[in-house]
């Protein structure tokens, strides 16, 4: 409602400049685009929030920013084919469970993946913490989800993930397209930066990755990497599926259910209240 009458200020109909995204069933969004003829597209029932990032409500803005849907369902099948990597990270995970590693740092070296972290972060959060299993027992603890971008994080959580509580279990995400490209340095004005005029900014991007799994290993800090070759629409696909596919895997192994969050719908009622 604040953003129609920001567009009716301007001249401009909502109804006419909007599609809707939402569930095949009643609710007063699909009224209204019934009632304004605006185009509608379905998230299925059974898919929840987290989940949807692959159905229309990430697709239509991937094509609206050209990427290729083809590449990404491509990928994304990619991923549904790939079993054993699945199971090889899920089992990883429980492993930091068993090491009461109980934050898990998705540490991705390319700022382009900052909001795949954020998103990251909900699809573990919502999906594992969970107050009952199936047989209606207390589940199993589960970690902490916490993402962050290198090299910005090195000076920000690298110190206490380093010297603090050996509780966590870091995954590094990596990207080779991102460590083989960039500007090198040709002049500098600084004296300690002269050996610095070979390297490109991929290649020190590269170094610091390295780097830093290297002391986070030597520190005795559970670590585990993850190789992207780009970060084209097919390696997205795969990214998105990959992970949702261990966050379910992790569930159905502590006998949770991975797909509901009630915790968020108490908070969403008492708000409302």
């Amino acid at each position: 409602d604040f953003f129609a009458l920001e567009l009716e200020r301007r001249g401009l109909s909502l109804a006419k400049q909007s599609v809707v995204i939402t569930e095949p069933r009643p609710n007063s969004l699909r009224e209204w685009a019934n009632a304004n003829q605006v185009e509608t597209l379905e998230i299925p029932v059974d898919v929840g929030g987290r989940f949807s990032v692959l159905s229309p409500v990430g697709m239509v803005v991937a094509a609206a920013l050209g990427f290729s849907l083809d590449e990404i369902r491509s990928g994304a099948r990619e991923a549904l084919r790939d079993r054993e990597l699945v199971e090889r990270l899920a089992a990883l995970s429980l492993d930091s469970f068993d090491r009461k590693e109980w934050i898990t740092f998705l540490w991705s070296y390319s700022s382009s993946l900052r909001y795949f972290g954020l998103w990251f972060q909900q699809l573990w959060a919502e999906s594992l913490a969970k107050k009952i299993d199936r047989n209606h027992k207390a589940p199993p603890r589960v970690s902490t989800p916490i993402p962050g971008i290198g090299t910005c994080d090195q000076h920000s959580l690298l110190q206490q993930i380093v010297e603090g509580a050996k509780d966590k279990w870091v995954v590094q995400i990596r990207v080779r397209s991102c460590e083989s490209q960039g500007p090198s340095l040709q002049k500098s004005r600084f004296s300690a930066l002269q050996w610095l005029k070979p390297v490109t900014l991929g290649e020190i991007l590269a170094a610091e990755a390295e780097a830093t799994v290297d002391a986070l290993m030597k520190n005795e800090v559970s670590v585990q990497t993850m190789e992207l070759q780009d970060l084209g629409p097919k390696s997205l696909g795969f990214l998105l599926m990959y992970w949702q596919l261990v966050v379910a895997c992790v569930g159905e192994c502590l006998e949770i259910n991975a797909f509901d969050q009630p915790g968020v719908e108490l908070g969403k009622r008492l708000a409302k209240e």
